[in-house]
């Protein structure tokens, strides 16, 4: 089997020019192609994705061969995860890796053009926002953390979570986010404070550049709290920035879930052309990856996942997150 590579940055364009030479639905089959096409939307830097494309190549290719399939396996890198979603539902993307946000959305749009079929899962966390290697999650939580001095002060200890959103939401206190679009930095926030009668328009967010300088902003008291993915302090403490190894004494974790059900992690798209036989089989193909030391790694390489678990679009949590992301929709920033 003959395998390519392919780096486009510019996937929108692609899908555009492709569009309108799909099949139907559910009458394409594998052993049909004679190039499987996966669309990866980068959650690190290009070159790290990059290598994680090159790891995937290595490990499916024979994978692929020994459930008898023989098609090129051709890896598009794009930086646009709605363009994915579009060259999914068309059909000339066979598989796309997205967050499970863009899923929903996109699912609404599609119907029965893309169907989810698995999920990264990686190693929850403590109480303490360690990492637990005894159980295994596909989904995560965003958490609320406050600097230890400001909790102190206030006295936050047996604060209630309306109390919490109501100190949010009161205009005074700042409040760090990586992203107007984050699922853990915004959207679960945003209707943490819905669900408890407070106005989100009142927040008086701070922009910063990614989790780690959320926490790293609140840790210094440039910020007195900001919303992020559990366990993005102990990531922070034992990282390469030696001044944060203490960041656990100068930030408080008031709660550790902000919504009705858990943030999905990333997801594996599939386009509705492909039958429910190459669905499975495609699946089979990423299970049999993870449980594999070298599968493991390349899994890792881009999402930072342990392996994968199946899943489909009856999960009724779905139906949670659309009615949070259809909440968020008057707070966009």
């Amino acid at each position: 089997m003959k395998t390519m590579l392919k780096l486009a940055t510019l996937l929108s364009v692609f899908v555009l020019v492709l569009t309108g030479c799909s099949s139907k639905v559910g009458t394409v089959n594998l052993k049909d192609l004679d190039k499987l096409t996966i669309a990866i939307a980068p959650t690190n830097d290009p070159e790290t994705v990059q290598k994680a494309a090159d790891l995937w190549t290595k490990e499916l290719t024979p994978i692929f061969k020994d459930m008898g399939y023989d098609f090129d396996l051709d890896i598009v890198i794009a930086t646009d995860a709605s363009a994915i979603t579009e060259g999914v539902n068309s059909g000339q993307m066979h598989l796309g890796f997205v967050p499970g946000s863009s899923y929903v959305i996109a699912k609404d749009v599609h119907g029965d053009g893309i169907n989810v079929i698995m999920q990264g899962t990686r190693y929850d966390v403590n109480k303490d926002g360690s990492k637990n290697p005894k159980t295994i999650a596909g989904d995560y939580d965003s958490a609320l953390y406050i600097n230890s001095k400001v909790y102190k002060e206030k006295g936050m200890k047996d604060w209630s979570n309306k109390q919490l959103a109501e100190w949010v939401a009161n205009g005074e206190s700042k409040i760090a986010t990586s992203s107007y679009t984050s699922g853990a930095g915004f959207v679960w926030p945003v209707n943490f404070v819905l669900d408890n009668d407070q106005d989100p328009e009142k927040i008086n967010w701070q922009k910063t550049d990614n989790h780690f300088s959320s926490i790293q902003g609140v840790a210094d008291g440039n910020y007195d709290a900001c919303f992020a993915y559990f366990g993005v302090n102990n990531d922070v403490a034992t990282g390469d920035n030696a001044n944060y190894k203490d960041i656990n004494k100068t930030t408080t974790i008031a709660l550790q879930n902000v919504g009705k059900v858990r943030i999905p992690n990333d997801v594996a798209i599939a386009s509705g052309t492909l039958d429910k036989e190459s669905q499975d089989a495609i699946f089979t193909a990423f299970e049999t990856m993870a449980k594999t030391d070298s599968g493991k790694e390349a899994l890792s390489q881009a999402y930072s996942w342990i392996g994968v678990k199946k899943v489909d679009d009856s999960n009724p949590d779905w139906a949670v997150n659309k009615t949070y992301l259809d909440a968020v929709k008057a707070y966009n920033k």
